[in-house]
């Protein structure tokens, strides 16, 4: 992602400034450019830290789709918050489904709601009133 955003700035730097023979202006504006990038991917490195290796690849994968094309650096990074916060919403979804099957096998139900367990002399009568 950062080679990414990196080439489209690079892009977007030189046809704005393709008229202009001012390079040492160019290449100041490339860096501060550089720096405004890294601190964006430097507050989403947390969250692609927590996340699994296939989800990382999937998104590798869907960003390596955009190298062919003639992308912004915004459009680039808004792409890949969306797609971080979507794999990561996918992921934590799993796991709470893993954790949910797991909890549900670890627990021994007294009775199955399916076919009851009928108490040896068969069910007893209950009587209520509504009042």
């Amino acid at each position: 992602a950062e080679m990414l955003l990196k080439e489209s700035k690079v892009r977007e730097i030189n046809l704005q400034h393709c008229g202009n023979n001012y390079s040492w202006l160019r290449s100041k504006h490339l860096q501060n450019e550089d720096s405004k990038t890294n601190k964006e991917l430097e507050r989403l490195r947390p969250m692609i830290q927590k996340m699994s290796s296939e989800n990382c690849a999937k998104i590798a994968v869907k960003l390596d789709a955009m190298t062919d094309g003639d992308e912004m650096s915004s459009t680039i990074l808004r792409t890949l918050r969306k797609l971080l916060n979507e794999q990561y919403s996918i992921q934590l979804m799993e796991d709470n489904v893993a954790k949910a099957k797991e909890r549900g096998l670890k627990k021994t139900r007294p009775y199955n709601k399916v076919h009851p367990v009928l108490i040896p002399d068969g069910r007893q009568a209950t009587v209520s009133f509504i009042l």
